[in-house]
């Protein structure tokens, strides 16, 4: 599931602790939460990224069908 090495090490004390508890299956929870949680921040940051560097991207098209034409090539 991508957990890192740090919360499956805690799933597994969990395991041998509270096995089949409440208790296990509320930590269990919790952690998916925080896992979600971080996985809405990395898609955050993708997106940010993914638009600055389409931005960046058009900019060099431009300036190369610019440069194609005998327009000027700088930025």
């Amino acid at each position: 599931m991508g957990f890192s090495i740090a919360a499956i090490k805690q799933i597994r004390e969990q395991h041998e602790k509270h096995c089949g508890t409440t208790e296990q299956w509320q930590f269990n929870l919790h952690l998916i939460d925080d896992e979600l949680t971080e996985i809405s921040v990395q898609e955050k940051q993708l997106a940010d990224r993914r638009a600055g560097l389409t931005d960046l991207k058009e900019q060099l098209l431009a300036l190369l069908d610019s440069a194609s034409e005998g327009g000027e090539t700088t930025i």
